[in-house]
């Protein structure tokens, strides 16, 4: 390991304090871990995307990595080749946490961060937590209106349907690795698509009601786990229902989807 890897290695321990966050970002430490994002070695890659996850939990960081460049390297990540995906799924964390800053909202999208994240969530071969932190940033980016339209725009509807699917559900398109923060994080970006009329229909039009339904049914059935649930066992998360119905009821202003509801067997969404 090299002094630069082993520096970048000890910052990223460091960050995972809150205090440590601040002395970082005050010590001047944002630039030289931005720097490594592009230029360092694939380790030095790995564990700076690692740090820069902890360190943009910090309000005060969200906004400084991205005002000195951060959110480039980052995004480049995510589609890197030659990288691991440890590195991905670090920089997937990153700009989640970024991303529930207003001004990057508006800043990711521009640098083509949406249409990245939604590669991520599309690739099935990643690990099903990989997916999940990307689904969490598309989430996190959902918030903001027109983001929605760039979400439909860049195909990433049908990868978050096929988030809501339980692993090895057999959906066609191979889904063995999602998980249930998955399943919510896919659920609360549908929900704020669907909330818009023209959006709603894309997410009917791609088959979204079934498994919405089905989320929402399957809560009620004694399955809905804790909040911080992953595995297969362990179970639906309340807010993954919360979002579930109320995808639901945005999409039932349409008289056909409200009949599809009901049909699939959600109709006491509706109520």
């Amino acid at each position: 390991m090299s002094v630069r890897e082993k520096a970048v290695t000890t910052i990223q321990n460091l960050s995972v304090n809150s205090s440590n966050r601040e002395a970082i970002y005050s010590e001047g430490g944002l630039n030289p871990i931005i720097y490594l994002l592009t230029y360092g070695s694939p380790l030095a890659k790995e564990r700076a995307a690692g740090a820069v996850a902890n360190l943009a939990v910090n309000v005060m960081n969200k906004r400084k990595i991205a005002e000195i460049g951060g959110l480039p390297p980052l995004i480049d990540l995510l589609t890197k080749h030659d990288v691991s995906e440890k590195s991905i799924q670090s920089a997937a964390i990153a700009l989640s946490n970024l991303a529930v800053n207003d001004q990057n909202r508006i800043w990711i999208p521009e640098l083509n961060g949406i249409q990245s994240l939604i590669h991520v969530v599309s690739t099935l071969s990643f690990q099903a937590l990989t997916r999940e932190y990307a689904a969490g940033a598309i989430k996190n980016l959902s918030h903001r209106l027109e983001n929605r339209y760039k979400i439909v725009e860049c195909g990433g509807i049908p990868p978050l349907i096929a988030l809501l699917l339980p692993s090895g559900s057999g959906d066609g398109g191979g889904n063995t690795n999602t998980t249930n923060v998955a399943q919510e994080y896919a659920a609360g970006a549908l929900q704020f698509i669907s909330n818009v009329p023209e959006l709603g229909v894309e997410v009917a039009n791609h088959g979204g009601i079934g498994p919405l339904v089905s989320l929402y049914v399957s809560s009620n059935m004694g399955v809905a786990g804790g909040a911080g649930g992953r595995g297969p066992g362990s179970g639906i998360t309340p807010k993954a229902r919360d979002h579930a119905i109320t995808a639901l009821r945005n999409l039932s202003i349409n008289e056909q989807y409200r009949a599809a509801i009901r049909a699939f067997g959600g109709g006491g969404a509706l109520q």
